[in-house]
């Protein structure tokens, strides 16, 4: 979350506020990490839900036909 080695990136960690700063335990966690998944994750269940719905259909139209 925080770069300490380079001096033109003190604007990283600027949500930390909330969790203690950019001094605290939570400065060094890989935060970023789980809330990429869960964006993933997230965006995937919402945009891919009609194509999902369209791959049923059509399996199911193809099951019919043996």
């Amino acid at each position: 979350m925080v770069n300490t080695a380079a001096s033109w990136l003190t604007w990283q960690g600027y949500l930390l506020g909330p969790l203690g700063g950019k001094e605290g335990n939570w400065a060094s966690a890989n935060l970023g990490v789980i809330v990429a998944l869960a964006i993933g994750l997230i965006g995937a269940f919402a945009l891919q839900r009609a194509d999902i719905k369209r791959q049923e259909l059509a399996m199911d139209a193809g099951a019919g036909k043996e």
